[in-house]
């Protein structure tokens, strides 16, 4: 038992990383948006990209961890 609390702590401190991750990388496209750098913005935007799927990938993973936690809890 826990270890699946280790592990969900360790899955909440990575939702919260990349929840700060997103927002920082919301800022700079629109602080960046006014300039003339686009090679900036676009690689931003591929980055939040991909924030968005690690962030949807960790809330899978969450989920199954609760699942199997409940399903343990009543074996």
């Amino acid at each position: 038992m826990n270890q699946s609390l280790d592990l969900d702590k360790t899955i909440e401190y990575a939702v919260a990383y990349l929840h700060i991750e997103k927002k920082n990388l919301e800022n700079l496209i629109s602080e960046t948006a006014t300039s003339a750098n686009m090679e900036l913005i676009q690689k931003s935007r591929e980055r939040l990209t991909k924030v968005d799927e690690e962030l949807l990938a960790y809330r899978r993973l969450l989920n199954d961890t609760i699942q199997f936690q409940a399903k343990n809890l009543f074996k």
